[in-house]
Formats: structure tokens, sequence, C-alpha cells
């Protein structure tokens, strides 16, 4: 990350100072509803039982 931030510094057009990198944290405060917790949950439990079946049925293959 250092050697990216020197690069950027001197590939940058216009002047950059080590001042333009210090920001103040933000603090972002999580929202959940049940929409977003279907719409990202049902896949990846799908995904899951996907490899799951995929793994029982070649070890019940051989």
């Amino acid at each position: 990350m250092v050697v990216g931030i020197i690069v950027s510094m001197f590939l940058m057009k216009s002047e950059m100072s080590l001042g333009d990198l210090s920001y103040d944290p933000l603090l972002v405060k999580p929202d959940f509803n049940l929409a977003a917790v279907l719409s990202i949950g049902i896949p990846l439990v799908l995904l899951g039982l996907a490899d799951f079946l995929k793994g029982y049925g070649i070890l019940t293959a051989n």
C-alpha cells in the first residue's frame, strides 16, 4: 500500500501532499432487513448445498 501511495503521488498530474491522505473516520451503521437477508442468504445456501451434494454424490459413487 505504501508503494502504491508513493507511485500515485508521482504519477498524479496535480500536486498531492501527505495531508490529502488523512481523513476523519466515518461511522457507518449497518441496516438489516428481511429482503437483504433473503436476497443474499438464499443464494449462499444454495451454493453451499450444491458443493455439498456434489461431494456427497462423488463419495457415494465410489
